[in-house]
């Protein structure tokens, strides 16, 4: 392989694939990026058997062959070496030979032939989404994603399509057990993008797509296969290997008859919370939320530090009622709100609460109470 490219460009396409390759691994191979020749363009390729990513790069050719070099090391060198272009070219027994101006490094790399491949699709397998959509919709259920290895489905987002409010629409969910994110957005008019029953995301997969849509004003489509999920941003395809296994029911999990509702600031409720929760000890995390005529209170009793109090005023008329709650979950959940206010919706003292936004219909958080 013998190309020339600007610098800027080199480290734009190295920089998409750093936090997937493999720093310490049992496979050598998953260190390294391979640089490949595709439609005269270069594309850098990572991976690391559960991610990856292709990003296409503009580079002029002499010869188009695959070369494969540390991924981190090489990143370094390119984002050290002087601006303007730089020149690669590999040379006998798998070494890489990198110049810019004054400025030469020869570094050792692996034989391209043994990295793994990652699957292409055909153009008619894609289908076009909002990138606003779905960064926002990770953006409110990322959080609630579990990290127990003896339950993996858990541990990713669940996405499927479904009817809704007479349109069609895309919906991602996710739960540790103890809580639950759910939004979805409506497909484009006419869409034929179809995901039933669903498919589960990794966690780590989620993270690096959000990263690449986030203020991306690239197009965006998606394929999904039986194994794989597959999102081309603008020149970037990102490959997810799917999680296996069934996802829970999450509808039994949502609460269809509290009744005790309240409407309150997000704002003052997440300020509350915080200043309260400086009591509780990082595990478990207690709140009480006492709900009286007009007001609710939020309080933390903790022997070893004191206690805390703050009152705040609410749309409530029911009984008086006491539940409580794991702060930092709760903050977790009103830190994705958007709106100004949060409709909070309560059964019994063992329910789950329903938190929603008057805006926004597609999302809704479900949280589980814990004993005081």
């Amino acid at each position: 392989m013998d190309f020339t490219i600007q610098k800027d460009e080199f480290i734009k396409g190295l920089s998409r694939v750093q936090s997937i390759i493999e720093k310490r691994t049992t496979l050598p191979i998953l260190s390294n990026v391979l640089l490949e020749t595709r439609d005269n363009a270069l594309q850098v390729v990572g991976t690391d058997l559960e991610v990856g990513i292709k990003g296409r790069c503009e580079a002029s050719f002499k010869k188009k062959r695959l070369a494969d070099g540390s991924g981190q090391k090489l990143f370094e060198i390119v984002r050290e070496m002087p601006d303007g272009e730089i020149h690669f070219k590999t040379v006998e027994g798998n070494y890489a030979q990198i110049t810019g101006g004054h400025v030469r490094f020869k570094i050792a790399g692996i034989a391209p032939d043994d990295y793994p491949i990652l699957p292409d699709y055909q153009d008619e397998s894609f289908f076009p989404l909002p990138v606003e959509d779905l960064a926002d919709m990770l953006d409110k259920v990322i959080h609630a994603v579990g990290s127990d290895e003896t339950r993996p489905y858990l541990n990713g987002v669940y996405f499927h399509t479904a009817d809704a409010e007479g349109k069609k629409r895309l919906r991602a969910v996710a739960t540790d057990g103890h809580r639950l994110a759910l939004c979805d957005k409506a497909l484009p008019d006419g869409s034929k993008f179809a995901v039933k029953p669903g498919v589960i995301l990794p966690r780590k997969g989620v993270l690096e797509l959000k990263k690449l849509l986030d203020g991306s004003a690239d197009d965006l489509e998606i394929c999904v296969s039986e194994r794989n999920a597959i999102f081309r941003l603008g020149t970037t395809l990102v490959i997810i290997r799917l999680v296996d296994g069934d996802y829970p029911d999450y509808n039994t999990v949502i609460p269809k008859g509290n009744e005790k509702v309240i409407t309150c600031s997000r704002d003052d409720l997440f300020a509350a919370l915080r200043r309260v929760s400086l009591l509780t000890e990082d595990l478990g995390r207690g709140v009480r939320f006492s709900l009286r005529k007009k007001m609710i209170e939020v309080s933390c009793e903790n022997p070893n530090l004191g206690e805390a109090h703050e009152e705040m005023a609410v749309s409530y008329d029911a009984e008086d009622f006491d539940i409580g709650f794991n702060a930092r979950y709760f903050l977790d959940a009103l830190g994705v709100v958007r709106d100004e206010d949060v409709n909070l919706s309560f059964g019994d003292a063992f329910s789950p609460v329903l938190l929603k936004t008057p805006s926004d219909s597609g999302f809704l958080s479900v949280l589980m109470p814990m004993r005081l």
